[in-house]
């Protein structure tokens, strides 16, 4: 029995499902259905015959999962390819690192019936994943090296899997994990404002931080880590998880000052600094974050040129069909592009590259 109080039925008029079509089909279909004034929900029927309920956004960047793809009791993010189980809501890959809020579903007849959620309250967005917290009888060290989106996904699994002991994760870098990718499609960006978790998240589930520390040796047989402070740190397990690092062009010309490569939020900081000042900017690279980096900078410089190695941008990973295509969009844009070409030196003037 479903009561007046917590039921909401699919507005199958307004979204163009006919009650027919709520009973029989379309069987591996999903859409957005708006159950109140105020909350909407993706709703999904599964090739064998099943519905689901769930929150309609990617928790990562809050894509449409409608827009999606669903393969069997999954659904694919259209953006950035996260993907979620339609029956629990719970994550199954990144870079989505919250769940979907999952609606019990009630189904009478020709009628779809969504109800309040165990979890939560109606017109929840996201729901964190349950996790458990150190236990003081658990003294199993598990140390990972590296914090950024690998790292502290993998703090954050260990966790959720029921990991109890003591979890430390070793950074370089002085700020909170942070996702790196959004660096180059918004140098403003401060590392709080792209941070993947708070303070009081690592606190709460006992995952101790050890920021602006580099290891510098790894003895494996006496399972220890020496840290640039000269401080040690024992563990059981080890994770590496140290990314790389931005490759440099060792060619003439190659120290001179306002060359910027783009790794860290530091790099982002100074790129967004030297576009306050504008000038004409060079992009060595024509891949994803040469031109993202170019999209994000096209109105903050007199002239954005791209130099690239490629036929077209992209042409190594997305092909020399689509590279065109992107190429004639950021030149529409105002981008000027010199392809084919490879870099021979920097040019200099009072210590500062100027060609």
């Amino acid at each position: 029995m479903v009561s007046d109080a917590n039921k909401y039925k699919a507005n199958r008029k307004k979204n163009k499902w006919t009650e027919k079509e709520l009973k029989h089909k379309p069987k591996g279909g999903m859409k957005d259905f708006n159950v109140s004034s105020t909350v909407k929900v993706l709703l999904v029927h599964t090739k064998t015959g099943e519905w689901y309920a769930t929150s309609p956004q990617c928790t990562h960047y809050k894509a449409p999962l409608s827009k999606g793809v669903l393969v069997d009791d999954r659904v694919v993010c259209p953006w950035h390819a996260a993907c979620f189980n339609v029956k629990t809501g719970d994550v199954e890959d990144a870079p989505g690192l919250d769940a979907l809020v999952k609606y019990p579903v009630v189904v009478k007849g020709a009628q779809v019936y969504v109800l309040e959620p165990t979890e939560g309250k109606m017109g929840d967005k996201a729901r964190e994943p349950s996790a458990c917290s150190a236990s003081r009888g658990n003294k199993t060290s598990y140390v990972i090296v590296g914090a950024g989106a690998a790292g502290a996904t993998a703090a954050e699994t260990l966790r959720q899997g029921g990991f109890d002991g003591r979890i430390t994760v070793i950074s370089g870098e002085k700020h909170l994990p942070y996702e790196r990718i959004k660096l180059s499609k918004a140098l403003s960006a401060t590392p709080e404002q792209i941070q993947l978790r708070s303070a009081e998240f690592y606190a709460r589930h006992c995952i101790d931080l050890k920021l602006g520390r580099l290891a510098t040796a790894l003895d494996a047989k006496a399972k220890k880590l020496t840290l640039d402070d000269g401080s040690s740190v024992a563990y059981d397990k080890l994770l590496l998880a140290t990314g790389g690092n931005a490759r440099l062009i060792p060619c003439e010309g190659h120290d001179l000052d306002n060359i910027h490569p783009l790794r860290v939020a530091e790099d982002a900081a100074a790129i967004n600094d030297a576009a306050a000042i504008g000038g004409n900017l060079v992009i060595i690279g024509s891949s994803f974050i040469g031109m993202e980096a170019a999209a994000a900078l096209i109105n903050k410089f007199e002239s954005v040129t791209v130099v690239g190695m490629e036929a077209v941008p992209f042409e190594r990973v997305l092909g020399p069909e689509i590279g065109a295509v992107l190429e004639k969009l950021h030149a529409a844009k105002g981008v000027q592009f010199r392809m084919k070409a490879m870099l021979k030196r920097f040019l200099g003037s009072d210590g500062s590259v100027s060609g």
